[in-house]
C-alpha cells in the first residue's frame, strides 16, 4: 500500500462549453513530469458535471506544485474561463499500487461514493472525515463519471 493525497475537482460546465473545458483538461499534460505527482484521471458526470481526481505522493509535493507549477499550466491553457464553478478538496488515503491508478487508463467508467465501500473500492478522507470511495467497477449509489481517457496523465516512466 502506498500512502496518497488526493485532490477532488468538480467543476459546473455549460453545455456549450464542454468541448473548450475538455481541450483545456487535456493540455495537464505536464504534471507528469512534477516531482511527486502520480497520476490523474477524470470524465463526465451524469449531470454534464466535470470530475477529475489527481492523486500525489504527499501533501508537501502537492504544495509544491501549487506554489510553483499549477498557475503557468492554468493561465497557459484558459481552463478558468470554460466553467461556472469549481469545488476543491483534498482526501488521503492508501491505494494498493502505482497499477490502481492505471485502472483510468482504459477509459470506461468511474465510480464514486461519500460512503465508506469495503468492497471494491479505496476509500479517502478529508480533514474533515467526510469520505471519498472511488472505485473502477459498479457501486450501490454511487456517482458515475464517464472517464475521458485524453484527460489522463500518470507519472513520467509509469505509463
Amino acid at each position: 500500500m502506498i500512502g496518497v493525497l488526493v485532490k477532488y475537482i468538480w467543476c459546473e460546465v455549460e453545455e456549450e462549453k464542454r468541448s473548450a473545458f475538455s481541450k483545456a483538461q487535456e493540455e495537464w499534460d505536464h504534471l507528469a513530469e512534477v516531482e511527486g505527482f502520480l497520476g490523474q484521471f477524470g470524465g463526465w458526470g451524469e449531470s454534464g458535471e466535470a470530475v477529475i481526481l489527481g492523486f500525489w505522493e504527499s501533501r508537501q509535493a502537492y504544495q509544491h506544485f501549487m506554489e510553483y507549477v499549477h498557475d503557468t499550466i492554468f493561465l497557459e491553457n484558459n481552463q478558468g474561463k470554460t466553467y461556472r464553478s469549481i469545488t476543491v478538496t483534498l482526501y488521503e488515503g492508501e491505494v494498493f499500487k502505482q497499477e490502481w491508478l492505471e485502472n483510468s487508463e482504459s477509459g470506461g467508467r468511474l465510480y464514486l461514493s461519500g460512503k465508506p465501500n469495503e468492497e471494491s473500492a479505496v476509500t479517502f478522507l478529508s480533514e474533515m472525515r467526510e469520505s471519498l470511495s472511488v472505485a473502477f467497477s459498479e457501486m450501490e449509489g454511487a456517482s458515475v463519471i464517464d472517464l475521458e481517457p485524453k484527460w489522463n496523465v500518470m507519472k513520467k516512466g509509469e505509463n
